[in-house]
């Protein structure tokens, strides 16, 4: 086998695996801080904002200084110096003693990033000219096998049809982010996020003259108490029910509920409304 194929399997393998690990961590960062002794549910979301965006902006200032010693010292001395930097801090981030320290933690991943371009870079120079075009076109396909196997993870592990019963059914698969949204007529939606929570928004009766959808939910959110936005009965599953104002962080999500006017005349006619904002961290 020619050398630039055997880089080629073993970066691809690499990156398949890291890409997997790496994207876990944005749905999990809001529990783990709560695991790690903050309650209130604003702080947790304003930190799991800086835990994972300080990864990304250490990373901007550190790539070109790692690139420079690529080219100096070899591709192959920055591939093993980042996946085991990676790796032992990734580790040391399971043993984090407060929010602080993981922080601290998730800046220096920022600073020892370089493994997906050493790996890059280490294929586009070792390959001759003739196969250049193929391996680098194989390296990139590890981004869209790594969403495919997350994505059927999630659908296996709820049971999930391969088929959609909305009237509507879009599912994102982003570089490293998985949504599926499902419309069932009027206001009713399902939206399952990265982590695989379901969240089920506005269920309503057979009243209004839509099939009543088969509906499973770890979060249900309400806008208002009438039949054709509140009918949690049809919905399965041990759900938390979220119906009025305030901040919630459910299954890893949080969410906050603002009131609001149902009517253009403050309320008089038809009364007040209870939106929900769904920050999903995999969106």
């Amino acid at each position: 086998m020619p050398i630039w194929k055997r880089n080629l399997f073993v970066c691809w393998f690499g990156l398949f695996v890291a890409g997997i690990g790496m994207s876990q961590i944005a749905p999990v960062l809001p529990l783990y801080i709560q695991h790690l002794g903050v309650h209130n549910t604003s702080s947790i979301a304003q930190l799991s904002g800086i835990a994972f965006g300080v990864t990304y902006i250490i990373s901007a200032i550190f790539s070109p200084i790692w690139g420079h010693f690529a080219d100096k010292f070899g591709r192959k001395p920055m591939i093993l110096r980042a996946s085991l930097g990676m790796a032992l801090i990734i580790g040391c981030m399971g043993f984090a003693p407060n929010v602080y320290v993981l922080i601290g933690l998730r800046l220096l991943e920022g600073a020892i990033t370089g493994f997906s371009t050493a790996c890059t870079a280490l294929i586009a120079t070792q390959t001759d000219k003739d196969h250049a075009g193929y391996a680098l076109g194989t390296l990139s396909t590890r981004k869209y096998c790594r969403v495919f196997a997350r994505s059927n993870y999630w659908r296996f592990h709820r049971r999930e049809p391969w088929f959609s019963t909305g009237i509507f059914h879009n599912r994102c698969l982003a570089d490293d982010f998985i949504y599926s949204i499902k419309w069932f007529g009027q206001s009713c939606f399902t939206i399952i996020s990265d982590n695989g929570s379901r969240i089920v928004i506005d269920p309503f009766d057979k009243k209004i003259g839509y099939p009543l959808p088969n509906l499973e939910a770890d979060i249900v959110t309400t806008s208002h108490n009438r039949s054709d936005h509140n009918n949690v009965s049809i919905v399965r599953g041990k759900f938390k029910h979220l119906d009025k104002p305030g901040q919630y962080l459910e299954s890893g999500i949080v969410i906050s509920g603002i009131s609001t006017f149902h009517d253009n005349k403050g309320g008089a006619f038809r009364g007040k409304n209870i939106d929900a904002i769904k920050e999903l961290y995999s969106l």
